[in-house]
């Protein structure tokens, strides 16, 4: 039988799903909503049948919910989803909240507390779990994490927006620019000094590439994050030092 999900209609306006590629909102809002979903947003689902029914590649697949991982919004072990913020989208009553105490007995041991869920089983704990399932763990024990954070402290904010010299000829603007300069902030303290660096500096060789995106701001590498990686899987490049590679 047929089940219902219910997505509320700020799903179109939130502000992490409009900064999402087209492809990347869809696969989100697949797993929002195909077969297997559960009402505590934890579900088994190989990524066979991920790949088949949604018709993205396996290496596509894997680098987009890698990204997912890195944004703290679904993880994925031992063929187990755990779609974080589920709950935001059903409507809560006393029943709806039994059964997703149920169904969390069914999962197993493992991979609750993989995803950092330990009993009581609440809702607050699926919402505020701190799941240890990204690609990179323990950012602090790799040199080369995607979040990085120490380089946050020593690649500032400035030293980001003067790479942005040679493909934006009024780049000095942005200095002053207080929506440029938060853009630039929450990519410096979500992917490390490092990756921003690396990634800067891949940007002036976009320029003539067909169907490369345009990124000469904060704002646009920010909004257009997920076409840059798109792009750069597309072209099969060796470069892995940008964000998401």
């Amino acid at each position: 039988m047929a089940r219902l999900r219910v997505i509320n209609t700020r799903f179109w306006n939130d502000d992490y799903i409009a900064r999402l590629d087209p492809l990347e909102r869809y696969l989100f809002l697949y797993f929002l909503t195909n077969p297997a979903t559960d009402i505590s947003g934890i579900y088994e689902l190989p990524l066979r049948t991920v790949a088949a029914e949604t018709g993205i590649e396996a290496d596509m697949l894997k680098m987009m919910m890698d990204r997912f991982a890195t944004d703290s919004k679904i993880y994925y072990f031992n063929g187990w989803v755990f779609v974080k913020n589920f709950s935001k989208h059903q409507t809560m009553n006393p029943k709806i909240k039994t059964g997703i105490e149920l169904s969390l007995k069914r999962v197993p041991t493992e991979v609750l507390s993989h995803f950092g869920i330990e009993q009581p089983y609440s809702i607050d704990s699926l919402s505020h779990s701190n799941s240890n399932s990204n690609s990179n763990p323990n950012p602090n024990s790799n040199p080369n994490s995607k979040l990085a954070p120490q380089a946050v402290q020593e690649i500032s904010v400035n030293d980001c927006i003067s790479l942005f010299e040679p493909i934006n000829p009024t780049f000095e603007r942005l200095y002053s620019n207080k929506s440029q300069r938060s853009a630039m902030d929450r990519l410096l303290k979500k992917f490390g000094g490092e990756k921003m660096i690396a990634t800067l500096r891949e940007l002036p060789k976009l320029i003539n590439k067909p169907y490369a995106p345009t990124i000469t701001t904060p704002i646009q590498l920010e909004s257009k994050l997920g076409s840059l990686i798109s792009f750069y899987y597309k072209q099969k490049s060796n470069v892995t030092t940008i964000i998401g590679l």
